[in-house]
């Protein structure tokens, strides 16, 4: 087994590296973890890894300070470092100080483990021959990804670089014509071993780099985070454009023969707009991702193009009907399961109907969606303080969704999943109404209350209150409103601060001469009496 070390300041990343490594299939075992440059190099000198993984930026020293001192000692262990994917100057000095691969992040599982694998196998054959980094090519290829990662994730300030500077820091050679990006997305319906995802991956790229070739004056491909993301870069020729476009749909083609070779696959590309300026990429990229989003309304296993008019009507908001809020709400107080995921499944429909009618992406739209829901569900008072973990879980089973058939079946039980995990056994359908009627009666009997003012509250009918009233608290709602009345007012009529007029009102009458009578009715004397008996116990 080789040893290796985790160099990384923070404990989300290391947990998100460690998860990723194939530590069994590769042949390593973690020999520690380090979350500062001085722990580190105390570490290496200590237990002597074969391979080290670590950041740049971290306290104490750097990643690049901590290879340095350690080269100073032993030449012989191999470092790995993973860094942000703007500091392509980092990766210049890298490489000089025999760096064995530089992966940007976030971090992709399987670029980690493919550099590891060649690592562990170059080690095992022939010790430690420089092998990656000190390839030009490879280089240059990680230098090229960086400047796609910094379009995406808008890290690159195109009022303050050239054309020219970033062909010579990017290694690129671009021209001041049309740029377009677009994004290749493999879905995937059902699990699928990642040696399969690999290689349909691995494939797309190579065709990319096939088709474009000798189309374009340059282009740039990069995976991350399951999407393949391509910038071309062609003559301002509507000929070339339309050369362009045949080329994705003949990338299309391909990579449809390519997935159904394997079963529950479906492949779509979203191509973005076409634009003259350079900086426009990070727009083009946006509005490809916003068609991939749209392969639910308009269906996968095509390429999507651009209308930029059309696309404007993302922005359109949608916003759940009272109705089936109410509806949804009344289901949840009975804990009627089934009704539930009915009534989830209405919802369901009606946001999609308006997606559809809209032409719109489901995506942003259904987070509101579920959003809604938990909050309807949680007002019960069962979800725990993980709220918004069930949530971010949700947001990412949706984001799996490319099909009607995966949003309105999977999302429903999945949510029903979760209304299940917090039920508890002593929650009939009575008890989860009743704890908010008898909360909203306590609040409020001081005003004038009507049991269909209460049903209206909790979106239950007031025969189906009056008789579920009955059956938790062996009264109507009449006596118990009466019984709370007369409690109150005793308690009031004990203090002989506060006359028998204010007492009337404060407990929900509006004429003390009836107040009396029910006072009476129902405590044997006055109101006067009781407190002519009693108030002379406090004051």
């Amino acid at each position: 087994m080789q040893k290796l070390l985790i160099v990384e300041d923070e404990k989300s990343i290391f947990f998100l590296l460690n998860n990723c490594i194939l530590y069994e299939e590769l042949g390593l075992e973690l020999v520690g973890y380090a979350e500062n440059g001085q722990t580190a190099y105390d570490m290496i000198m200590e237990k002597h890894p074969d391979i080290v993984i670590t950041d740049i930026t971290m306290p104490v020293f750097d990643g690049l300070e901590l290879i340095e001192k350690v080269q100073e000692r032993y030449t012989d262990i191999n470092f790995i470092i993973v860094s942000g994917y703007a500091q392509f100057e980092f990766a210049k000095k890298a490489v000089k100080l025999g760096v064995k691969d530089y992966l940007l992040k976030p971090i992709n599982s399987n670029e980690l483990n493919r550099s590891l694998a060649k690592l562990t196998q170059k080690l095992s054959e022939d010790g430690n021959e420089e092998f990656l980094l000190q390839n030009t090519d490879n280089h240059r290829e990680k230098i090229r990804t960086s400047f796609i990662m910094s379009v995406l994730y808008r890290d690159i300030d195109f009022n303050r670089i050239t054309i020219n500077e970033i062909n010579r820091n990017y290694f690129y050679t671009f021209r001041e014509e049309l740029f377009c990006a677009f994004i290749i997305k493999v879905d995937y319906y059902s699990n699928i071993v990642i040696g399969i995802k690999n290689h349909i991956t691995d494939n797309l790229i190579m065709f990319v780099k096939e088709y474009f070739s000798g189309l374009c004056f340059d282009f740039a491909v990069a995976e991350h985070q399951e999407n393949i993301y391509v910038i071309l870069n062609f003559e301002n020729r509507e000929e070339k454009i339309e050369e362009i476009k045949r080329t994705c749909d003949r990338l299309l083609k391909n990579g449809k023969k390519l997935t159904e070779g394997y079963t529950n696959t479906g492949v779509s590309i979203g191509f973005g707009m076409i634009t003259s300026k350079i900086q426009n990429l990070t727009d083009s990229f946006r509005i490809a991702r916003h068609l991939l989003d749209m392969r639910i309304i308009r269906g996968v296993n095509q390429v999507l193009y651009a209308d930029n008019e059309k696309e404007e009507c993302a922005r359109k908001k949608y916003v759940l009907p009272n109705d089936l809020l109410g509806s949804l709400s009344e289901k949840v107080e009975r804990n009627a399961l089934e009704d539930i995921k009915k009534e989830i499944f209405f919802i369901f429909q009606n946001a999609l109907d308006f997606c559809k009618k809209e032409d719109i992406s489901v995506y942003k739209i259904f987070r509101g969606v579920i959003l809604n829901i938990l909050s309807i569900i949680k007002q019960k008072g069962d979800f725990p303080d993980e709220f918004m973990d069930i949530y971010q879980e949700l947001s990412l089973e949706l984001n799996k969704c490319s099909r009607y058939y995966d949003l309105m079946n999977t999302l429903p039980e999945r949510i029903m999943e979760e209304i299940l995990k917090f039920q508890t056994d002593d929650q009939s359908e009575g008890s989860l109404i009743m704890k908010r009627v008898l909360g909203y009666v306590s609040e409020n009997y001081d005003k004038p209350l009507k049991l269909e003012d209460v049903a209206e509250q909790v979106y239950i009918s007031p025969a189906y209150l009056g008789i579920i009233f009955k059956k938790e608290t062996g009264k109507n709602f009449t006596t118990y409103l009466t019984d709370l009345r007369m409690k109150k007012a005793k308690e009031l009529l004990l203090d002989v601060r506060i006359n028998i007029n204010e007492v009337t009102y404060k407990v929900g009458y509006n004429n003390v001469r009836y107040f009396s009578r029910i006072f009476k009715e129902n405590v044997g004397i006055s109101p006067k009496e009781y407190r002519k008996i009693h108030a002379n116990r406090i004051y």
